[in-house]
Order: structure tokens, then sequence, then C-alpha cells
């Protein structure tokens, strides 16, 4: 018998991500703070509740590109886009 419920699995949370991403960007000795940087975007974006219904490699590759700017690295979206795996404009969005 159908009960009328849906399980839906939580989305992941994109602050186990970013670490992850960040050191495959290679910011050298800045990996962490830059990390840090964008795990304080990403928990914005949760507070805010941007992150609603985005997929959680988007809003790291977005925070990432974010903190890795304000970090002074001239990491451009398509770097970023090949590492987190979404799309440009994907990431744009964000």
């Amino acid at each position: 018998m159908y009960s009328g419920k849906i399980a839906v699995p939580p989305g992941g949370d994109p602050c186990l991500y970013i670490l992850r991403f960040a050191a495959k960007l290679e910011f050298g000795g800045k990996t962490q703070q830059v990390a840090n940087t964008a795990l304080r975007l990403v928990q914005r974006m949760k507070r805010d509740s941007i992150h609603s219904g985005r997929r959680p490699s988007g809003l790291c590759g977005a925070a990432l590109l974010i903190a890795a700017r304000l970090h002074e690295f001239g990491r451009s979206a398509s770097d970023i886009v090949k590492i987190v795996k979404v799309h440009e404009s994907t990431l744009r969005k964000r």
C-alpha cells in the first residue's frame, strides 16, 4: 500500500568537499587558508538559505573561486570546473 510519503535522501554537506577540492586546485602553502575562507562562504550561503536545492559541488566551486580571488590566486572558472565537475554556467549562477 502506498502511504503517499517519499523518502528523499538529504543532500550532501558542501563543507565536506571543500578541503578535497582545494587540495586538488594546488594553492600551495595557502591551501588551508583558502579552504577556510571558502568554508566560511559556504556557511554563510547555508545561513542565508542559498544552498537549498543546489548541488554541493556547485556551491563548493563558487566558494573556492571567490576564496581564490580573495587570496590573490589566478584561478579561472574553467580551472575550478575541471575539479568540481560542474558546468561553467552553473558556477556563474552560484
